[in-house]
């Protein structure tokens, strides 16, 4: 806590003397303001990221893969028509579409599974993306058992990396992706929650768009994602009953902040 503090009193700080400072440096260099408020950011998000580590929030996939979620044969014959096609990883340029883009396919090819539809493609489209992105902590990400050792690992490894700014990349898409799965068919997936499991889930929503939030105010590239992140500031439950109604309060507007996600 003394550390929160002592961060939140330097980054008042730091934003007090980069509203006074002038820059008479070239435009493409940093001040040192900036590079001081970059460096009180990073705090922030260790002390976010360590916080995640002591949840133990529900995860549709863990839930998937466990067998908890099930579906009848006539439910697995009409497929989804929600879920991501991996051909649009195709034309992504940059790293942190990449990254986005694991998490994405990630969570989808566990749904078409479960669906029992083909998943060679999701198959293929992922083995791509790891070699473009060159970072184990990606994989790491998407084969965990649960998402709490998925996020706790995975940052630990990208922070190493120096990737951990697209750690929160992936962790924000994995989120958005399963939530908007959960919205679709709310009545299938909300069985593998209960009241602690739905407070945990919100309490990581909660702790991720504070992430971006942060990441926003120093970068700009994570100014559009922070904003397609609004939706989810309705997800705050702190129980089962709570949760169940803001999913449904949010399944429309969702799908805007997956579609940029995706972009």
């Amino acid at each position: 806590m003394k550390k929160l503090v002592f961060a939140l009193a330097v980054c008042l700080a730091v934003t007090a003397c980069f509203n006074r400072q002038k820059k008479t440096a070239d435009p493409a260099e940093k001040s040192e303001a900036e590079l001081m408020a970059e460096a009180v950011v990073k705090i922030q998000l260790d002390s976010i990221a360590e916080e995640i580590g002591k949840l133990q929030p529900v995860s549709v996939v863990k839930c998937v893969r466990n067998g908890e979620v099930v579906l009848t044969d006539a439910e697995k014959a009409v497929k989804p028509d929600y879920l991501a096609d991996p051909a649009y990883a195709k034309d992504l340029q940059t790293l942190a579409q990449k990254y986005r883009a694991v998490a994405i396919l990630g969570v989808d090819a566990e749904i078409a599974k479960l669906y029992e539809m083909p998943t060679a493609d999701y198959d293929a489209a992922l083995v791509k993306l790891y070699a473009d992105i060159n970072d184990p902590s990606i994989k790491e990400f998407n084969e965990a058992g649960t998402l709490q050792v998925a996020l706790e690992k995975s940052y630990i490894t990208a922070k190493a990396n120096g990737r951990q700014y697209f750690f929160w990349e992936a962790a924000t898409a994995a989120l958005v992706e399963q939530a908007y799965i959960a919205s679709r068919n709310i009545d299938k997936f909300i069985v593998a929650f209960d009241d602690k499991s739905a407070s945990d889930f919100s309490y990581n929503v909660i702790l991720l768009t504070d992430a971006i939030d942060k990441l926003a105010t120093v970068n700009a590239e994570y100014v559009k994602l922070n904003d397609s992140l609004k939706p989810l500031y309705k997800i705050n439950a702190i129980n089962l009953a709570q949760f169940r109604e803001q999913l449904e309060s949010i399944k429309e507007d969702i799908v805007p902040a997956r579609e940029a996600l995706m972009k």
